[in-house]
């Protein structure tokens, strides 16, 4: 199953993305698997579940996860092929780790504001009759005077 399924991201766009650096035995399911691993990293930092993607037009993650997500996976990509591989290897995933730091820290804000109402104490409603509607509040405008009931003037 691929929870990305949104064309932005593609195995070649990936190839793009590593300077044309892979050798060619590399598949499209290879690539397909490192472009998930690098969703699931990115979907890990906001705290969300993989079947919760930033969606175009209303998170303003969207994009910015989508080109850092394509960055990922080329660097996912690079690791499998040796050391000749390691300057642009570090410049991916020093880019990727400070997105990912981004991410968590604008998560953890969302998340603290959101526990933070959840502290607001509520008591339950209060009447006269709550609970018993055979029992009458007092009329304070009328005096009960024993026998018969007058009004205050």
């Amino acid at each position: 199953m691929v929870y990305n399924d949104d064309p932005v991201v593609g195995p070649n766009d990936v190839r793009f993305e590593t300077g044309n650096l892979l050798p060619t035995d590399v598949t499209d399911a290879m690539l397909v698997k490192k472009i998930n691993a690098a969703y699931g990293d990115i979907q890990m930092a906001a705290s969300r579940d993989l079947d919760d993607p930033f969606v175009s037009g209303t998170d303003v993650e969207y994009y910015p996860s989508k080109e850092k997500e394509l960055i990922g996976a080329a660097m996912y990509a690079l690791k499998a092929y040796g050391p000749e591989f390691q300057g642009k290897i570090k410049e991916l995933r020093d880019e990727f780790e400070t997105f990912l730091e981004r991410l968590e820290k604008r998560a953890s804000i969302t998340i603290d504001v959101e526990e933070s109402e959840e502290l607001i104490e509520r008591t339950s409603h209060k009447s006269w009759n709550y609970g018993d509607s055979e029992y009458n509040p007092p009329n304070r405008l009328l005096i009960n005077t024993g026998s018969n009931i007058e009004s205050q003037n």
